[in-house]
């Protein structure tokens, strides 16, 4: 029986797919986060028992919900960073499938990234809305079309995320 040997070419490949497993994994942090963030505000802020603890002066305050919002954008700018870094250097480099998975994983990121950006904006508003600010200017009928406009966003990343899951399956 002869024995079989792996090839160059084949590790050079298996190493981008690691590579782009790697990045995924980095995506998938940065999700991780943004939905314990999505959670917290909306256990703090859309719940009866929240505007109690507000009432009494013990729920977390529309600035603190705001920053824990806004502290999303570092880590995502990051990640958009080594995303754009990896298709200008490495691009080229990989095969169909991967370049598929790798085309997927932008659009998941850069959807996730815009669900960020409207997150923090509805944030803006709550905040503003809560110290008065804006009052002739926002209204609440505002504040439902920004609130439809982030789900519509949790809904587009979403479906690009069961795209990427099928997408990583090939690539396997």
């Amino acid at each position: 029986m002869k024995p079989t040997f792996i090839k160059k070419d084949e590790i050079k490949n298996m190493n981008k797919s690691f590579e782009l497993i790697n990045l995924a994994t980095k995506v998938h942090i940065g999700l991780t986060n943004y939905i314990n963030v999505h959670n917290l505000i909306f256990k703090e802020s859309a719940t009866f028992k929240s505007l109690i603890k507000n009432i009494f002066g013990k729920g977390i305050s529309g600035e603190e919900l705001l920053n824990y919002s806004e502290n999303l954008l570092p880590e995502w700018n990051e990640i958009f960073e080594e995303l754009e870094k990896y298709k200008r250097e490495e691009y080229l480099n990989l095969n169909e499938s991967e370049k598929k998975y790798f085309n997927t994983l932008f659009s998941y990121s850069k959807s996730l990234k815009e669900t960020i950006n409207l997150l923090i904006k509805r944030q803006i508003f709550l905040y503003q809305k809560s110290i008065n600010n804006y009052k002739a200017i926002t209204s609440y009928g505002n504040y439902d079309e920004l609130h439809k406009e982030y789900e519509l966003s949790i809904s587009k990343y979403r479906t690009i995320g069961e795209k990427l899951n099928s997408d990583y399956r090939n690539l396997l």
